[in-house]
């Protein structure tokens, strides 16, 4: 153990590991079907998967990309195996606005749960449970990122506004936090 709990916050991708185990064990599910089951179906997140590898199934899937030598390279398919709980999932900008709205209505965790989940801590300020927190041009934003070789990601929600920008890129070096804060400097200009 790095400190003591309650006593200082650090991002570590090993939590959601964990917490993809435990869904496991209580469950009897593997960690994809449960998310399939009791997530995807019951929001109706059609195009949401859970990756046995790296590029989603179908052909309209987007495929990652590196710079190397200053020219754009499809990076070949590599396993999520190792992901489990830490982001194994790939979806599309119309499934993950059915995902906030379903999160934010109450319909995976009810509303006080979810204040709780999208309230951080005394011990570190702008993290939540799995929710970062931040004010953007006068509006506090509700949001998370993620990445992978070859993709880049931000959701983030305004509940002041009900404003929702998801940003999705197909190569990690990307910037869609920067991206997500531009277009509410467009969407809000008078707030500063």
């Amino acid at each position: 153990m790095e400190f003591a709990p309650g006593t200082k916050f650090e991002y570590s991708n090993t939590n959601h590991l964990l917490a993809g185990m435990l869904v496991q064990a209580v469950s009897g599910e593997s960690f994809a079907s449960f998310m399939r089951k009791h997530i995807f179906e019951l929001v109706r997140l059609n195009q949401t998967r859970y990756l046995r590898t790296s590029v989603p199934q179908g052909s309209d899937a987007s495929r990652g990309y590196e710079v190397d030598k200053g020219r754009f390279v499809v990076l070949p398919p590599f396993t999520m195996s190792w992901a489990a709980g830490a982001g194994a999932v790939a979806s599309d900008v119309r499934d993950l606005i059915a995902w906030d709205n379903a999160f934010f209505g109450g319909r995976i965790i009810n509303t006080t749960l979810v204040q709780i989940a999208t309230t951080p801590s005394r011990v570190e300020n702008d993290y939540a449970f799995g929710w970062a927190v931040d004010h953007v041009k006068g509006q506090r934003m509700v949001w998370h990122n993620g990445g992978l070789p070859g993709v880049h990601a931000m959701n983030a929600v305004f509940p002041q506004s009900g404003w929702q920008i998801v940003v999705l890129t197909n190569i990690y070096t990307a910037n869609p936090e920067g991206i997500a804060k531009e277009f509410i400097g467009i969407l809000s200009p008078r707030t500063r």
